[in-house]
């Protein structure tokens, strides 16, 4: 879901460098604690697809996992992990569905009474948990309805491939934990100074190598009775100076080598 801090719709509509609208989805959140109630350190997991129109997602554009001061880059546009919240709505179970048709699953939050439809007429409905099922660890149940049949079953969270080897259907289920929904908060920036803050930053690193890595040279020269005195000086390098100063003696066609103070 996008939605504003105060819970109202999110209804600014993303938009690239070329004019493309996007969406960007949160598909996992995961607190890190040093114990209960102690945040250390939390990430999302986001993906951004084409916006079709109507909240419709197209295809998948780019998808990163961001933590505070990793952002992800998009169209223009950087996200900033900012905050996260625990929702009022309870924990959610993380399942993950296996087509065994097509080879490919994807992972659903879902809360205790909810419905996942998984194909036409096909659907399941998560209705408990057990914390240890007979000695194998958290589980959660499951009832099937396919038209007007019903049947349940538990999956386990230490077998993940249990009900995809031992029940004959065409997806697989699999529990992975059961976690508190939360939602995360993102920072969005579009920041069109930083070609200049580079080019800056350039300009400076180049000013301080001509200051520090060149000399700073000055030659006199004076007529006086039909006669040319040249002088000069340098901040460093002196003996480069000195091979640049026979140099200008020479193409002068001076009579007499300079003296030097």
């Amino acid at each position: 879901m996008q939605r504003n801090a105060d819970g109202t719709q999110f209804r600014h509509r993303l938009v690239d460098q070329d004019g493309k609208h996007f969406i960007v989805q949160c598909t996992d959140f995961r607190l890190k604690e040093f114990e209960p109630g102690r945040p250390k350190a939390f990430e999302s997991d986001l993906v951004a697809y084409e916006d079709i129109g109507n909240n419709e997602m197209g295809k998948e554009l780019t998808r990163a996992t961001i933590t505070v001061n990793h952002p992800m880059h998009w169209g223009g546009l950087t996200f900033y992990q900012a905050s996260y919240s625990q929702m009022d709505q309870g924990s959610r179970a993380k399942i993950s569905i296996f087509d065994k048709l097509t080879g490919k699953s994807h992972e659903v939050m879902v809360a205790s009474g909810e419905t996942v439809t998984a194909a036409e007429g096909l659907a399941y409905e998560f209705v408990g948990y057990d914390p240890d099922f007979g000695g194998m660890g958290p589980a959660v149940q499951v009832l099937r309805t396919q038209d007007k049949d019903q049947s349940s079953f538990w999956v386990f969270s230490k077998n993940k491939e249990f009900d995809r080897r031992n029940r004959e259907d065409r997806f697989g289920l699999s529990f992975d934990r059961l976690a508190p929904l939360y939602a995360t908060g993102l920072q969005i920036a579009r920041d069109p100074s930083v070609p200049m803050v580079y080019t800056g930053g350039f300009l400076l690193f180049f000013g301080i190598g001509i200051a520090f890595y060149t000399s700073h040279k000055r030659v006199w020269a004076q007529v006086r009775d039909g006669k040319l005195a040249l002088g000069g000086a340098s901040h460093r390098n002196a003996e480069g100076f000195s091979a640049e100063f026979d140099k200008l003696v020479q193409e002068l066609n001076l009579p007499a080598r300079p003296v030097r103070t």
